[in-house]
């Protein structure tokens, strides 16, 4: 299944893409996260402004409300450990994050941090669990002993965080100012780090792959990063800002939200143009997120076959602004016709020939403008040099006349004067 929230929540089967009666929510503010459950059957939620509630998804046609979380106040994010539904991680506006029991109903651990909590995770195995924190700083902590095992400071209030679905120590995170980070745990480094975006990052999400990561942001791109090649291999741009992503647990279709109510589906092997485009909510989506089971009977294959089987989905045509140029066309019939393994490399390859092709271009404008750059100033030192031949002329001529003038009004020589006779 996949869930997408606005001020609302509608619960989709996936991959056919059926949509289920939304469930209406008490207040009417954004939902800011959302989790499942180990075995799907329960969902946690947070409004803006809100207490985390916990709905039973067992019958997806009578969604109910069984829990309502009041011990904590001020909470701004909730999640369920991965490998549990009884535990919950609560944080707060008050720099602290609870470990609640859905069980007995009560805290059980309470961490103190650096700031208010911008965002949580636990990682694959529930051993960590990464806190981030409004001032920059992500905290560490072993969930079995309590104790915080290290801080990574990004310089920049993070936006989002989110651990790799099999692998324990990779964590990415997406901040305010742009920038996508992925840090490894265990040695407390950044395995990558880069701006590409020039916004707040919205979401952030790996790939079934270890190297690649998504994200997604304010800025109205996306971004696929290859970590190990430590580059960014792809960035679509759209014509909306994008608020959200996931990938789906077998790793082939990504789901991004919209500022505009839509959430668009890509197959993981082309990120050229979306698979399809379903306008579930009437504003912003704020959170998709997939649940943790996925149906192995279940394929995607073709735009087509969705549409049959959804009369309220359209097909895309023209969503992502994407250069309609030959070396596109060329890169989307590599991705049809090679394997997975290859997509990444060939991908690249295309990229680092269109970024060549541009330099050159760009090398030759350069030198053009630096021609004309030379004659222009050639031109001005020759004007001011004709100038200033023109005023030594007066000058020497404005000289010359005084002189006359000088020698006019003096008296003759004694030479010269007339001899007298007396």
């Amino acid at each position: 299944m996949l869930v997408t929230a606005s001020n609302e929540l509608k619960i989709h089967q996936w991959p056919d893409g059926s949509q289920e009666e939304p469930y209406s929510l008490g207040i009417t503010s954004d939902v800011v996260c959302i989790s499942w459950s180990k075995d799907n059957n329960f969902l946690i939620f947070l409004q803006e402004g809100g207490r985390p509630e916990i709905l039973s998804l067992k019958d997806i046609a009578n969604i109910k409300p069984i829990h309502i979380i009041t011990a904590i106040d001020k909470a701004t994010v909730a999640i369920f450990q991965r490998n549990t539904k009884r535990c919950v991680a609560i944080g707060t506006a008050a720099a602290t994050v609870a470990l609640y029991d859905t069980k007995t109903k009560s805290i059980g651990k309470l961490f103190t941090v650096s700031a208010p909590v911008t965002g949580l995770d636990f990682n694959v195995e529930d051993e960590y669990l990464a806190v981030a924190c409004s001032n920059g700083m992500i905290s560490f902590f072993n969930t079995l002993d309590e104790n915080e095992t290290g801080n990574f400071n990004l310089n920049s209030c993070p936006s989002v965080i989110r651990f790799h679905q099999n692998e324990r120590n990779l964590l990415g995170a997406g901040c305010k100012d742009g920038t996508v980070a992925v840090i490894d745990i265990h040695e407390i480094v950044p395995m990558y780090m880069v701006k590409m975006h020039t916004a707040v990052v919205n979401g952030i999400t790996f790939t079934a792959k270890q190297e690649v990561v998504i994200s997604v942001g304010e800025d109205d791109k996306f971004c696929v990063h290859d970590i190990k090649q430590n580059v960014c291999v792809f960035r679509g741009h759209l014509s909306f800002p994008l608020t959200c992503c996931d990938v789906s647990p077998d790793g082939k279709h990504l789901v991004i939200g919209t500022n505009v109510g839509s959430i668009l589906i890509y197959e993981t092997k082309n990120y050229l143009s979306p698979l399809m485009n379903i306008d579930t909510h009437s504003q912003r989506v704020t959170f998709v997120r997939f649940s943790q089971k996925m149906p192995a009977q279940h394929n995607i294959t073709s735009e087509h076959s969705i549409a049959a089987e959804s009369s309220n989905h359209t097909e895309i045509t023209a969503i992502a602004k994407v250069r309609e140029e030959n070396e596109f066309k060329s890169l989307y019939n590599k991705f049809i016709n090679n394997s997975d393994d290859d997509t990444l490399k060939l991908l690249r390859e295309d990229i680092v020939a269109d970024i060549q092709k541009d330099a050159e271009q760009l090398h030759n404008q350069m030198r053009v403008h630096m021609d004309n750059l030379q004659d222009f100033i050639k031109k001005e030192f020759e004007k001011i040099s004709t100038q200033m031949d023109e005023k030594w002329d007066l000058l020497n001529l404005i000289s010359g006349n005084y002189k006359h003038s000088i020698e006019a009004s003096e008296p003759p020589y004694e030479n010269d004067c007339p001899i007298v006779l007396e």
